[in-house]
């Protein structure tokens, strides 16, 4: 499992490019607190966790996916897409919906 240590920024901005879905409420108060949604995704070690407000655990919205940059070379995109999406599912079943998400904000 990777897990990002920091943002790609530049001075008070981040922004970050996944495939992936958020993590509902519900599951994050399940998992208690920030280190629980580690252990849990260590079972998944293509996922990883990305923020997209950093106001604080548990309120900040939190994003699970894998960086396109992760795409295998003689990997399509739709067989990128298909993996992400199956561990998804592994993780947290049915309910959630992968897709490409793109986040930038000044943090200032």
């Amino acid at each position: 499992m990777k897990v990002r240590q920091g943002f790609v920024s530049n001075s008070s901005t981040t922004s970050f490019c996944i495939y992936g879905t958020d993590v509902p409420q519900d599951i994050l108060d399940a998992l208690n607190e920030e280190e629980g949604l580690y252990a849990f995704l260590e079972q998944e070690p293509d996922l990883s966790i990305e923020y997209g407000d950093p106001n604080g655990w548990p309120d900040r919205e939190i994003f699970v996916g894998c960086s396109l940059t992760r795409m295998e070379d003689d990997e399509t995109f739709g067989e990128f897409k298909a993996r992400v999406a199956a561990a998804i599912k592994r993780l947290f079943g049915n309910d959630l919906s992968p897709g490409i998400i793109e986040v930038g904000y000044y943090n200032g």
